[in-house]
């Protein structure tokens, strides 16, 4: 009794063509918006850590960026690298502004891996997974393609 025509409407045999495009973007919005919360996390986490205090600098002066990561804070320069971070978690969290706020943290992302490579070689490796992150929550083309505009000819 059942027809091809049957088994192509029916619900427990999804349209392949339909799947596959609509799932696609359904996958990467997740995907981009667990990078956004996983990112806002350490942001917020050094918002947070600047009014708390619940982690020092680096003791000793084994490595340069320890010495200036203390000398930001002392001078008070510091109040606004927290700032920033705070105001991009923030925006990582709000579903209607991930995008901006992963593409405005983006050069402070590519600015910590600069950092840990070069003066503080301990922290790459969690200088890396936010930059990994950053690159994840900023990867929707057509937002990206939206602000480029359209190429000049």
């Amino acid at each position: 009794m059942s027809t091809h025509a049957d088994q192509r409407t029916s619900p427990l045999i999804p349209d392949p063509e339909g799947v596959s495009s609509a799932g696609a973007r359904s996958l990467a919005r997740r995907v981009r918006t667990v990078a956004c919360v996983a990112l806002a996390v350490p942001l917020l986490g050094s918002a947070a850590n600047y009014v708390v205090g619940f982690v020092e600098a680096p003791a000793g002066d084994e490595f340069p960026g320890g010495t200036m990561w203390r000398l930001m804070r002392d001078s008070g320069l510091f109040l606004w690298v927290v700032l920033g971070h705070g105001v991009t978690g923030v925006m990582l969290l709000v579903p209607r502004l991930r995008f901006f706020g992963a593409l405005f943290q983006l050069p402070i992302s590519l600015g910590i891996a600069a950092f840990n490579l070069t003066m503080f070689p301990p922290g790459i490796g969690a200088a890396l997974v936010i930059l990994t992150l950053n690159l994840v929550a900023v990867a929707h083309l057509e937002r990206l393609r939206a602000l480029l505009g359209k190429p000049s000819v």
